[in-house]
Order: C-alpha cells, then sequence, then structure tokens
C-alpha cells in the first residue's frame, strides 16, 4: 500500500523569512524584510493542520503529532489521528504490515519515524543519525507524487558524512553547509578516504582484488604513511572528477556525467600556466557556442599551499558601488571587483564589464589576467515580439564556469578544479536579471510590458520573469549557444534519477535546488520525493580566497588576513598569443590510434596519421589487442585503422578489441553501461575484389555508433588495387580538419603544415636528424627479432621435406611442404587453421639493392642501431634528442633487407617522392617526382611493371639513398598465410602446406621474371632448413562438432589445401572401428584444376580417403582436358543441384569453399541458382 496520497490543492509557503535562489547561491535568507517580497498561502489550509512550515532539503513540512508530509500535497483535510492511523502499518517496504516489522526511520520520503508517530518534532536526516538501521531499514522508499513511481534508496548507506540537522531544528535549506578547512588534513583521515576511493575505481573497472589493484593499494598507503599524501594516477583523476558531478545533491543536469571532459593540469607550477590550461579550458568548452562539459584541475593542496583561481566563475561581469550606494554591474560581484580594483584593474564602469581572472598559485600571491575579448562569448538579449527588449542592453555569458569550489577525490583537496556545464534558461532570466540583489529589472521590464507595477494582483513580477526567461533562451538559442528549458531540464533529472536507480540503487538529490526557480509546481521534479545525502568524490564550498589568504609586506613579513584591501598593486596583466594558447591547448587534447593488421600495412598509415595529428595534438599509437578497455570512458578522440581478414574477419591483432564491443553490444551489458563514448573516425584497408570490402572497419564503425559514440567523419576506404594511398591521405586531411573543428584549435599553419605532410611536398628527408651506430653484437635470433617486430610468439620449425605434387611436364609447380614443429604446444592447430610463414627475400634482391645504397661508411654487415632526432616544442624553446627507432631490431642492413623489410613490393607514393630528393639528375627528379603525384600514371604504371626496389633504384641510377632510409621507411615484410594441409591426429608434430609456386613475367609475359617471396623461398629449403611461423585459428573453418553433419568441400587448385586435412581427420576418426557406426556418408569433395595428367593433385590421396569412407564423392572439373568442354567446379554445382540442397537446407549441413576470388565469385553465383 502507497502511504495516504492528499489532493494537491493548495501550497503552503514559507513562513519566516523569504528563501532566495540564486544560481551561484541556491537559496538564502534575504536582507530584505520587505513584506510584499514574502509569499503568501494561495488559500486557506486546513486548519486540523495548524501548521507551520518546516523546510528540509526535501520540503517537508511537520506538524504535531503527524509524521512529515511534503509541502506540494498539503491541502486535504485530514485529522492527526486519522494520518497517524493509517500510516502506522506502513512499513519500510511500503506494503501493509501488521506485525513485527518495525516502524520505519525515514528521511522524510513516504514512510514514517518513531518519533512522528509518537507525536515528536523530528527532522527526517537527523532520524537516519540519530539511529542504527535494523536490517530491515537499509532502505528509503520515495514517491512521484504525480505518476505514483516509487524507488528504494540503498545508496544512502554509502553516505560520507552524518546530517547537520539536530531534533530540534533542520538546516536543509541553509545556503552553505558547513566549508571546507583551508588545514591540510591527518594522514588518518587521508587514507581512509583513499581507500575507499581506490576501491570503488577498482570496482568501476572490475580489477578490484586482482594484483594490480593489491599493488596500487599497497603502494597508496605507503605513500601516505611516508608523505602524508599520495598522488592519484589520470585515470583516477578523471574518475573521480566525474563521481564528484555524479554524486552533486544540488545539480540538475548530472545526466552528461559521463561526458565530462576533464583536463589534467597538475603540472602547473605559476599563475601564467594556470591561465594557459584556463585559456585552453574555455576555448574548448565554448566550442562556438556548442558548449562542453569540462573540467580543469590544477594541483592539489600540499603543505597548505594552495592553487586558487579567485573569481567565483571565470567569466563574470563587475559591480561598482556607486556615492550613493547604488550599484553599476552585478551586485553579486561589488566584493569581487574591488579586489581586482585594488590589484590595479580599471573597469569601463559599464553593466555588462567581464571581470579580469586573478590567479594564486601554490599559496603566492595573486596575479591579474586580462581575458582576450575574442575567447569570451557573449549573447545580446532579445526577444521575438517586444522589439524594446533588445533597447533594455542586456546581454550575458554563455559559459557558466564555476571556480569557487574545492574538488575532494580519495582524501586529495584540489581547491582549484574550475568546471562548467551550461545554463538553464532560469538560471538567467529568473535569478541573474530579475532578482532584486542582482540586476533587479523585472519592475522595468513589467513597465515595458505595460503592467501595473502598484498590485501584486497583476502578477507582473511572474509575468515579467517569464518573458525575462524566454527572451534568454530565444537569444541562446538564435546566437547557436547551448541552453536548456527547465522543463526539459526537469524531465532529464527524472530520467537520470531512473538511471542511477538502476545503476546504484539511489541518486542524492536536494529538492530546493533542483526544483527550478520559477513555474516550479508545474515542473516534474516538483512532485518528485527526493533524497539529500552525501557523497564522496564531492564539490565542497570553501572560503573565498581573498578572505584567507595570507598578504605579505614589501618586506616579506605577512599581513593580516584584511576585509577592506588596501594593499598596493602586486600583479601584473599578462596577455598570451592566440597562437602559443592554441599551441598550450593541443598538448592537452590526447587522440589515440588504434591500428589492427595482418600485413603491416594499416600500422604504417597509424603511423602516419599519428604524425599528422602530431601537429596540432597529443597522438599516441598501439595496437588493438594491446588496448585497456578501462580507457574508453577517457578518451577524447580515438581514431581507428585497419584492414580486413578473410571472409570479413577481424585482423588477428584486432580480434580481442572486436569481441570485448561485442559484449558491450548485449543487452545486459548495455544497461549496466555508464560509461561515455568517444569522438572517433575509422580507416578500413581492403580489396574489392573480396566480397566484404573493408567489413571489419565497417563492423567496428556501426558497434561505436551504437554503443554511443560520435562519428565526426564517414568510414574511410582504401582500395589495395587502386590508390589507397591516395584514399588514405584525403581522409587523413579531412579528419584532422574536422578533428581541428570539433577542437576548437583551426590554426591555418597547422591545417597547412598537416596537409603538406601528406603531399609529395612534404615529403622531405633530413640525413642529419637520422644516425645509425655500430654496435658490437652479432645478429639477434631471427625469432627474436620477428618477434619483437610483429608483437607475437613466433616459434622455429624444421623442414622435413618439399615435394612437388605437379607432373614434371607442367610448366608449373605446387609443392607439398612438410615441417616439424619440434615438439612446440604453441604450434598445436585444427584442421582448418591457418600457419603464418615469415619468409627472406631473394639474396641476388637485396646484393642488387645495397649495391645502389649510400652506406655511409658502415659496412653491410655491421650490426647496428638506428636513432633518430626528436624536436620537441616545449614553453623554453626546442628541445632536441635521440631516440632509438624500435620498428626493427638492432641488425645489419643485410638482415634487414633479407628478413625485416619489404622490397619485392612497388614502393609507395611517398617513398618515391623521398628518391626523388636523392638525385641531381634533373629527368630522374622530374619522372620520379611525377609518379609521386599518386594519380592514375602512378597505378597504371604500377600495374604494368610492378617494380620492386632493385629495379627502381637500377632504372633511376642517380638515385643513391642513404641505408638509414632504407631501415627507417621501407615498408616491413608481410608474413604470408596458408592453410594447413594435415591433421595433427594423423601427423603428430607436423605442419603440412599445399602452395603453389609464383613465378610470372611483367608488362604482359615481356617484362622481368618475378617470382614469389615466400613460395620461392619454401622451394629453395633443404631438410633441416628452418622456418618461423606461429598459429593462426580460424574458428569460422573448423570440422562440425557432430561427424554426422553433411559437409560440402569446394577447393579447385590449391584452394583443396585444408580439406586435405579434414579428411585425414575424418579418416583418424575412422581408425577406431567403435566410430564407423556414427557416421553417415555425406562429405563431399569438389575439386578443380587443368588436367587429370598434369595438376591433379592429391588424386591417389581422395581416392583413398573416398574408398576409406571419410568421402562419400568426389567431384573432379578439368578445365583443360583434351577433347573434353572446360568444365570448372561451379558446373558440377549446378549438376548436383538436388543433392547439394538437401544437404545444406535440409539437413543442415556445412558448407566451405577455398580458393581465388574469380572461382569464389561463380560459386556464389552457382548456389545463388540452386
Amino acid at each position: 500500500m502507497h502511504s495516504p496520497r492528499v489532493k494537491k490543492k493548495d501550497l503552503i509557503s514559507i513562513d519566516s523569512a523569504q528563501l532566495i535562489k540564486n544560481k551561484n547561491h541556491g537559496y538564502r535568507k534575504s536582507s530584505s524584510t520587505n513584506p510584499a517580497q514574502i509569499s503568501k498561502p494561495r488559500s486557506k489550509v486546513n486548519t486540523s493542520f495548524n501548521a507551520r512550515l518546516h523546510v528540509t532539503t526535501q520540503v517537508y513540512r511537520s506538524t504535531p503529532g503527524s509524521r512529515l508530509v511534503p509541502q506540494l500535497i498539503v491541502g486535504q483535510s485530514m485529522k492527526r489521528r486519522d494520518l497517524v492511523q493509517k500510516t502506522r502499518n506502513v512499513s519500510m517496504n511500503g506494503e501493509k504490515n501488521g506485525t513485527a516489522s518495525p516502524p520505519a526511520v525515514t528521511n522524510g520520503h513516504g514512510n514514517l519515524s518513531p518519533e512522528a508517530a509518537n507525536g515528536e518534532r523530528s527532522c527526517p536526516m537527523m532520524s537516519m543519525k540519530s539511529r542504527t538501521p535494523s536490517p530491515q531499514q537499509k532502505f528509503i522508499r520515495i514517491q512521484n507524487f504525480s505518476t505514483g513511481k516509487q524507488y528504494v534508496d540503498t545508496l544512502h548507506q554509502k553516505r560520507e558524512t552524518t546530517a547537520s540537522c539536530s531534533e530540534t531544528r533542520c538546516l536543509g535549506s541553509m545556503m552553505f553547509p558547513e566549508k571546507a578547512s583551508t588545514e591540510t588534513r591527518p594522514k588518518e583521515e587521508v587514507l581512509n578516504h583513499a581507500v575507499d576511493f581506490i576501491n570503488e575505481y577498482y570496482d568501476h573497472i572490475k580489477k578490484r582484488l586482482t594484483p594490480l589493484y593489491e599493488s596500487r593499494i599497497k603502494e597508496v598507503k605507503q605513500s601516505i604513511e611516508s608523505t602524508g599524501t599520495y598522488t592519484l594516477t589520470e585515470k583516477e583523476l578523471i574518475f573521480g572528477a566525474k563521481l564528484a558531478w555524479r554524486n552533486s545533491a544540488r545539480c540538475i543536469g548530472r545526466i552528461q556525467w559521463t561526458r565530462l571532459q576533464v583536463f589534467d593540469a597538475r603540472n602547473v607550477s605559476t599563475a601564467s600556466e594556470m591561465f594557459q590550461a584556463i585559456y585552453s579550458h574555455i576555448v574548448y568548452a565554448t566550442n562556438k557556442g556548442n558548449l562542453r562539459a569540462t573540467m580543469t584541475v590544477f594541483p592539489p593542496r600540499k603543505d597548505g599551499k594552495d592553487f586558487r583561481v579567485w573569481n567565483p566563475q571565470f567569466i563574470g561581469y563587475a559591480g561598482y558601488t556607486q556615492p550613493d550606494g547604488s550599484i553599476i554591474g552585478d551586485p553579486a560581484n561589488v566584493e569581487f571587483t574591488e579586489v581586482c580594483m585594488t590589484l590595479g584593474w580599471k573597469g569601463n564602469g559599464g553593466y555588462f564589464d567581464v571581470l579580469p581572472l586573478v590567479l594564486s598559485a601554490n599559496g603566492g600571491e595573486p596575479e591579474l589576467f586580462e581575458l582576450p575579448s575574442s575567447i569570451v562569448l557573449q549573447v545580446e538579449i532579445s526577444h521575438p515580439s517586444y522589439d524594446w527588449f533588445a533597447a533594455l542592453g542586456i546581454k550575458w555569458y554563455a559559459l557558466p564556469a564555476v571556480s569557487c569550489l574545492m574538488l575532494d577525490i580519495g582524501g586529495i583537496q584540489f581547491p582549484g578544479a574550475p568546471f562548467n556545464g551550461w545554463y538553464m534558461g532560469t538560471e538567467i532570466g529568473g535569478r541573474d536579471l530579475c532578482d532584486p540583489q542582482r540586476y533587479n529589472m523585472s519592475e522595468k521590464i513589467a513597465q515595458e510590458m505595460g503592467l501595473d507595477t502598484n498590485s501584486y494582483s497583476s502578477l507582473w513580477k511572474d509575468r515579467a520573469v517569464v518573458e525575462a526567461n524566454f527572451a534568454v533562451l530565444y537569444s541562446f538559442q538564435k546566437a547557436g549557444v547551448t541552453i536548456a528549458d527547465h522543463h526539459s531540464m526537469s524531465d532529464s533529472f527524472l530520467k537520470h534519477m531512473d538511471n542511477e536507480q538502476r545503476l546504484r540503487g539511489g541518486c542524492p538529490a536536494d529538492w530546493v535546488w533542483i526544483v527550478p526557480p520559477i513555474s516550479g509546481g508545474v515542473t516534474s521534479v516538483f512532485h518528485q520525493e527526493m533524497l539529500n545525502y552525501k557523497l564522496r568524490p564531492s564539490f565542497e564550498y570553501q572560503a573565498d580566497a581573498w578572505k584567507v589568504h595570507s598578504w605579505k609586506k614589501n618586506d616579506g613579513s605577512p599581513k593580516p588576513k584584511i576585509k577592506g584591501i588596501t594593499f598596493k598593486k602586486i600583479a601584473k596583466a599578462v596577455k598570451l598569443s592566440t597562437a602559443m594558447m592554441n599551441s598550450a591547448m593541443a598538448k592537452r587534447i590526447k587522440v589515440t590510434i588504434l591500428y589492427a593488421t595482418e600485413t603491416g600495412k594499416s600500422e604504417y598509415f597509424a603511423d602516419r596519421l599519428c604524425e599528422v595529428f602530431r601537429y596540432a595534438f597529443n597522438p599516441k599509437i598501439m595496437c588493438m589487442d594491446e588496448y585497456d578497455f578501462t580507457d574508453l570512458e577517457n578518451e577524447a578522440l580515438l581514431l581507428l585503422v585497419t584492414s580486413t581478414f578473410g571472409n570479413g574477419n577481424p585482423p588477428s591483432n584486432g580480434e580481442s578489441f572486436y569481441n570485448i564491443l561485442e559484449e558491450l553490444m548485449l543487452d545486459e551489458y548495455r544497461s549496466l553501461m555508464n560509461i561515455s563514448m568517444p569522438k572517433f573516425a575509422v580507416f578500413g584497408l581492403g580489396s574489392k575484389a573480396y566480397v566484404n570490402f573493408c567489413a571489419f572497419a565497417k563492423d567496428i564503425d556501426r558497434m561505436l555508433i551504437n554503443l554511443g559514440g560520435e562519428r565526426i567523419f564517414k568510414v574511410g576506404e582504401g582500395d589495395e588495387l587502386s590508390g589507397q594511398d591516395v584514399s588514405f591521405n584525403t581522409w587523413a586531411r579531412d579528419v584532422f580538419k574536422k578533428s581541428l573543428e570539433e577542437f576548437c584549435l583551426e590554426d591555418d599553419e597547422n591545417y597547412k603544415d598537416a596537409v603538406k605532410m601528406l603531399t609529395t611536398e612534404g615529403q622531405q628527408w633530413n640525413s642529419d636528424d637520422w644516425q645509425s651506430i655500430g654496435t658490437n653484437d652479432i645478429e639477434p635470433e631471427i625469432t627474436n627479432g620477428l618477434s619483437a617486430i610483429h608483437r607475437k610468439s613466433i616459434n622455429m620449425c624444421k623442414i622435413i621435406s618439399v615435394e612437388n605434387l605437379q607432373s614434371e611436364k607442367s610448366g608449373r609447380s605446387t609443392i607439398l611442404v612438410k615441417m616439424s614443429t619440434k615438439g612446440s604446444n604453441e604450434m598445436d592447430y585444427e584442421p582448418g587453421d591457418h600457419v603464418t610463414i615469415f619468409p627472406a627475400n631473394e639474396e641476388s634482391l637485396v646484393n642488387r639493392i645495397i649495391a645502389r645504397t649510400d652506406l655511409q661508411g658502415i659496412s653491410a654487415d655491421a650490426v647496428i642501431r638506428l636513432e633518430k632526432q626528436e624536436t620537441k616544442t616545449t614553453l623554453f624553446g626546442k628541445v632536441q634528442s635521440w631516440k632509438v627507432c624500435d620498428r626493427l631490431p638492432e641488425c645489419s642492413l643485410r638482415m634487414a633487407l633479407s628478413r625485416y623489410l619489404d622490397i619485392t613490393s612497388t614502393p609507395t607514393p611517398d617513398f618515391i617522392a623521398l628518391l626523388a630528393t636523392f638525385t641531381d639528375n634533373k629527368e630522374d627528379k622530374k619522372n620520379l617526382s611525377t609518379l609521386a603525384d599518386g594519380t592514375s600514371l602512378y597505378e597504371d604504371w604500377k600495374f604494368e611493371h610492378h617494380p620492386n626496389m632493385a629495379e627502381i633504384l637500377e632504372e633511376y641510377s642517380s638515385v643513391r639513398i642513404p641505408a638509414t632510409l632504407l631501415m627507417a621507411e621501407l615498408p616491413v615484410l608481410k608474413p604470408r598465410y596458408y592453410s594447413i594441409s594435415s591433421s595433427l591426429r594423423m601427423f603428430p608434430g607436423e605442419i603440412h602446406l599445399t602452395v603453389a609456386v609464383v613465378t610470372y613475367k611483367t608488362r604482359e609475359g615481356k617484362g622481368a621474371v618475378h617470382n614469389g617471396v615466400c613460395s620461392t623461398w619454401l622451394n629453395c629449403l633443404k631438410p633441416g632448413d628452418e622456418v618461423p611461423a606461429f598459429i593462426k585459428t580460424a574458428i569460422s573453418f573448423h570440422i562440425p562438432a557432430n561427424p554426422s553433419t553433411p559437409v560440402v568441400m569446394i577447393g579447385p587448385g590449391t584452394g583443396i589445401a585444408p580439406f586435405r586435412g579434414f579428411w585425414q581427420e575424418r579418416t583418424h576418426y575412422l581408425k577406431d572401428k567403435n566410430n564407423s557406426d556414427k557416421l553417415s556418408a555425406n562429405w563431399n569433395l569438389y575439386f578443380g584444376c587443368r588436367q587429370s595428367c598434369m595438376d591433379h593433385i592429391y588424386k591417389e590421396e581422395t581416392q583413398k580417403a573416398k574408398n576409406g569412407l571419410a568421402l562419400a564423392e568426389v567431384y573432379v572439373a578439368y578445365s583443360r582436358e583434351p577433347d573434353q568442354p572446360k568444365t570448372y567446379v561451379q558446373d558440377m554445382l549446378k549438376k548436383n543441384s538436388t543433392k547439394l540442397y538437401n544437404h545444406i537446407m535440409k539437413d543442415d549441413g556445412h558448407l566451405f569453399v577455398c580458393g581465388d576470388v574469380s572461382m569464389a565469385t561463380g560459386v556464389n553465383k552457382a548456389f545463388l541458382h540452386i
């Protein structure tokens, strides 16, 4: 049963003092005692209550001998004994309970307290304080009296402090609770807060009671024990800052708490550096009117020394006291204006003069800084129906950045932690402009409206404040500045309460502050009971900086704290250029670039993207499988570059990233998510020869959008068959420009420099920035070197045999390579998996390149370490240092060209542009520069000649390329993937490969002979030679678990490779006679080749497998068989349409296809026909 409902007929006003809700200060007693300023009851309240309003933070009324009744429902005639009788038997869960359930200890939220039941006057918070709840009393029920919806709040049990209310008085509507102390906290208190916070943080990231947690908690305790404090990590700081906003009971706009952008400015040491950070904060948060919730955190209190922003808000208007006692400007800022003027600031004496910033660093003397007008966005206030409104000359600033509160996280106090959201219209239109102790514009507006201001019954105040509020909303929206109306904000707060109830069992809320200052009764929050309690992390009120600052005389001796400031000017005004500010801002906007790759091309593009974003941001780059998803909510911008593997699958180093995103997409996870998703953009690499072109990139884009991410640019697509580099450069340029706009960093020089880097104009190689240092070391083990480059555990296999499977009369070669895994468990596999091979380049090509290389005085066989000189721009100028280039291990140039670098692929336009800088021959330079433009001319040249590095250096013989450039810029040699052609159960410790040896002539058979890198290398190996490799699992290409499931295998040519492992596995299975009865003869193989006597590989094996029942049928299509028509596998499929249909559609069979793209297209059409 719900507690007794009372009609919302009459409202009771505050009987003793007017409560004025100010946008900075909330409700407080007015200094005025004018009875006209005290609202009166709209109608008579039933005398049976004989009540005076007792205001708590929930605006409840207490009556003698009755339970606490919400003000919003008072008005129904009800005798005290009836009310008490109806509420005595309401248990804590809101159901009737006439037996042993104890009376409810409440916070005034719809349940009876013992004191109220016994006729005692009590405060609900005091009830919570004065009595330890029994197990049945660990929650409090609150209700919405408009909808009847109820919540059960359990979160209040985690409150940090007890209420300051007592049995005889309630402080719920006091403006300032107890202000934070200026003293340094004792270490015992710091430790308690720290442990609670660290526990909460590690619970949030789901790593509680892990070794990482244990290490961190130990580190924190040791630091507090030895120093009395500790340092929050950046992630902890961001989490704590967001949580402080989430816990702010007085804020109506907390639904956006996860989207708070936190800037860590704990590294600043001077007031000038504070100003740089604030400048950046204002620019970022203002965002040309599209405001963003932002916080900047300055260093914490240490040894009683604070970093303080003296202004109540970053932006505020001066208030000038006139000789007659009147005020021009904002009366709320009169005292602070006097402080600024004493510091040397001279205002213009206007109504809307923007105050300067006053900052003090590390307890030092305050310094004054003018805010450039270019970053202070202001809105001229007008009205769509009243032309005279604009003539009033009213304006207001767009960014409400509160800077006077202290942030308290885990026992660490941050006196300087300014933050902003955006305005609710009533804050300006109701409070700032119309409050009598502020601009007091209501009477002027009413007079212009022609209202009778001599009679309250004309409701001129109400009508004036509504029009003022409407004018503010209209003007902000017209100017494109973010603002919200009080009805929308009220609705969003109730949604926030719903979210919080679901996520953590409650939501602290101060009714006095949450209900908007105008039209309160018609907003949705007015009818919602709220429970007010304090959680940490939190924002704390603190004394005004000028009232607690220890001023010093000229001789350095302390001055007493003073009320009227009489000291001389002690600060200087500082203005910094916009360019410097943008530079400072850029260092703070972090960009994370993730890549996933099988061949290294995505990593190459990601590196390029990182170089571009260094012009204006602070980027970092990492592989997707190294990414910690707990960082996701802290990202400002996420850029992803990835290829697609196989049939639309992620590359191996992108699988874990993809799997986590898939988990987050599940309903059970999404309902519990309370993290913000970042802005992002995705670039995909692939080949349009495949059906699922760039499928993984598109999947990532789709999932991030569905999870709430904000795409700043459409998915980029790079086709390796046509202008992939050009596509990437265009996308990178556009994404960089869009990112500058998103983060308000539109610096023309940054953009021009970045674009220049993406063009041939920017492809310059400065030999002075690179050096190769000779070492006395020997060449590292090849597996160690490859593991370092590819970030994989790579194992060495040993060649058992290499056998040619085709006839000696055939002009082509297909080889069966058998390798021993040498007993390594890491090389275990299932039929259908792939083995990744790391080949070597042909020795002749390596020698040809070395012959054309400037060795710079170092032997091609000497082991060297490559280093790059980096230049960083700081506030103190440019600093240069040498950094080891870790893209390659320490090795010789010969080893790098043989095993680590790709020398057979045609160089990119960017690399060709670099070659053009190393020749003085005008003809060579011109031709190379033309190719480097990356136009269709380059694509045609690449398609026809497919020149490798050796051929280019020989064709343009005047080019003499430095060895350091080759090692730093040539792409990494790609590993090759082969389907495994064996069963580990039939051949323990072995891996078999079916490899077509690639050899071809360029220029349609008229050019140079090119050999496939890996197939040629494997074909030349001898028994005992070693092959670096690792296993890549192909889960979607495994044999079905049920051995009776029909299987159709289609694999012409070397496409038969994985199916050899299939039938071997099945043959091994059938060796157990107990298994033979479990099978049905339903495995069918479709194979294709040219001629039966030339390239019908594994002919005897497949026949043997058929005889042994491992295969039911083997269908072979010959495309070049003498005296027979051309037949392809798709033709065989069509002939067996009925059988295939039954296997796949009726018997739930599995279909496997392996081969080239053209074959797959034909097979797809055949099945569409079937």
